[in-house]
């Protein structure tokens, strides 16, 4: 094998480092299957779990829409509007739980 004096030295030294990423990588994977198998959790029951939590924030968020544009029609404003916003609060909040839950579920994949 010939040498280029220290350009092959760079050379040498960056295959093994990118050999050494490469395992670190798959070390890092294996150890996370590995720590899911330990606890009986699979790739795909977690995508199952993500996806009914998902569907249940979606569902909360349905329900307190529901309320706060059910109290905004009952009228009397000055005594439900505190309600209202409130309602409206909690639905924005479930529903950007369940897109991030959602988002989760496709970064795992």
């Amino acid at each position: 094998m010939k040498h280029n004096g220290e350009n092959s030295f760079w050379r040498i030294l960056d295959g093994e480092v990118k050999i050494r990423e490469n395992k670190l990588l798959e070390m890092k994977h294996f150890y996370r299957k590995r720590k899911a198998r330990e606890f009986g959790v699979g790739v795909m029951y977690l995508k199952k779990i993500y996806l009914i939590a998902s569907i249940v924030m979606f569902l909360l968020a349905v329900y307190f829409g529901g309320m706060a544009y059910k109290q905004y029609l009952a009228g009397n404003l000055d005594y439900n509007l505190d309600k209202v916003y409130i309602n409206v609060g909690y639905c924005a909040l479930f529903l950007s739980i369940a897109v991030y839950v959602l988002h989760l579920r496709e970064h795992k994949s």
